[in-house]
């Protein structure tokens, strides 16, 4: 057997998630594409799931953070921040 899952502290979590998107910036190119894609794809799965989690995501602002990501010079970025905001959306 492996080791014991251990609870997530969501809050921290999506924190954390909201610093990675904040690295871009409507007036130039991403500092980190790599890093963003990943974390909006994050956000794009939790906001699939259960609905109490897109409105805890919602809640603690989570959908701002991604907008700036659809100024991107990176297509691989706007594309997950799309799919990202399509999934709240329902």
């Amino acid at each position: 057997s492996g080791p014991e899952a251990q609870p997530v502290n969501f809050h921290m979590f999506v924190s954390r998630l909201r610093s990675h998107l904040s690295l871009s910036s409507c007036q130039g190119d991403t500092d980190n594409p790599d890093v963003q894609v990943e974390a909006a794809w994050i956000l794009c799965n939790v906001f699939s799931g259960p609905s109490r989690h897109t409105q805890y995501l919602v809640d603690h602002h989570a959908v701002p953070a991604l907008l700036p990501l659809l100024c991107s010079t990176s297509t691989a970025v706007k594309d997950q921040a799309l799919w990202a905001l399509g999934n709240c959306a329902g």
